[in-house]
């Protein structure tokens, strides 16, 4: 019900908690009927999530990477088993999707695709470290920005009152522009041939805007997920800074987006997987370089940070 109102009412968040909310009580029925253990329970209920991302991102490597990102992973006998487990069961999910699809088919902009139409300049290569600095600082914002409304909301009570003000901020927000409603994962297509015609002040605005409204509707009880409406954000910033820059444009997104989507999920593998379904294939190597260089960054920050803290 939760999941239906969220919905209906534009909240600026995916589906993810909904489906993995439905994921985790199967799981529990299974437990209770089949007598699994809490450990193997754990174990199915991440194998599960992993693969209920790459089903509705349609990206079937996207479960796969759960393997390569967590950095404590459950107890399996060894690597090459878990790619097995999760690369089937990302294949079942798959299938069964595509099958239910055909009963209602749909544009969706996650797709496996070769462009042909791609303009190389030379210079996207002296710009593309640019882009990789302002993806992670965006990236970075969108964290901060986090923090900022969990904090907000720990000062309120009431369930309602949250509720509430979340819909009041959806509403004044959808009055800007519908571009802040919703996951954003079906505006991504209609961003993606207007966008050049904004300003970058405009651009700036929306990816911003999108950051807090997303984490306003989280933070006070609107529950989603955050892939969605942060891809979306990270695009809006990487068509900024293209507006000042445009040398091959769908690289230098790529590059701000895969910097900016790894330092908000902090999942390099997950992030890549996810943007070789979005972007052409021929950009997957700078977007495996964007997502594992800033990974590492990232580690290496995190774990100075713990030892001066220390």
């Amino acid at each position: 019900m939760a999941a239906l109102v969220v919905l209906m009412f534009g909240a600026s968040l995916g589906p993810e908690a909904a489906l993995a909310g439905v994921v985790g009580g199967m799981i529990t029925w299974m437990g209770d009927h089949l007598k699994i253990t809490f450990e193997h329970k754990d174990e199915l209920l991440k194998l599960s999530i992993g693969t209920m991302l790459a089903t509705i991102f349609r990206a079937p490597f996207a479960g796969i990477s759960e393997v390569f990102d967590n950095k404590h992973p459950f107890k399996l006998k060894n690597k090459a088993r878990k790619i097995g487990l999760y690369a089937i069961s990302t294949l079942f999910g798959i299938v069964g999707f595509l099958f239910i699809e055909q009963f209602s088919p749909e544009e969706s902009v996650f797709a496996l695709h070769f462009s042909t139409t791609i303009q190389w300049e030379w210079q996207a290569l002296l710009f593309a470290p640019l882009g990789w600095l302002v993806g992670g600082i965006f990236g970075w914002i969108f964290l901060k920005i986090e923090k900022l409304t969990n904090k907000i909301a720990e000062k309120i009570n009431g369930i309602m009152i949250k509720a509430v003000l979340a819909g009041i901020g959806i509403g004044v927000f959808g009055l800007v522009s519908p571009y802040f409603l919703f996951s954003g994962e079906h505006q991504l297509l209609p961003l993606s041939k207007e966008a050049l015609q904004f300003s970058f002040f405009n651009l700036v605005l929306l990816g911003i805007g999108k950051a807090i409204l997303t984490n306003f509707c989280f933070a006070f009880g609107w529950r989603g997920g955050k892939i969605f409406p942060a891809i979306f954000s990270s695009t809006a910033i990487g068509f900024a800074f293209v507006s000042l820059f445009p040398y091959t444009p769908g690289l230098l997104v790529g590059v701000v987006v895969a910097a900016s989507l790894t330092m908000i999920l902090g999942q390099p593998y997950l992030s890549m997987s996810l943007l070789l379904f979005l972007f052409p294939i021929q950009f997957f190597p700078v977007i495996l370089l964007s997502s594992l260089g800033l990974g590492k960054v990232k580690n290496f920050v995190e774990a100075k940070y713990a030892e001066t803290s220390k």
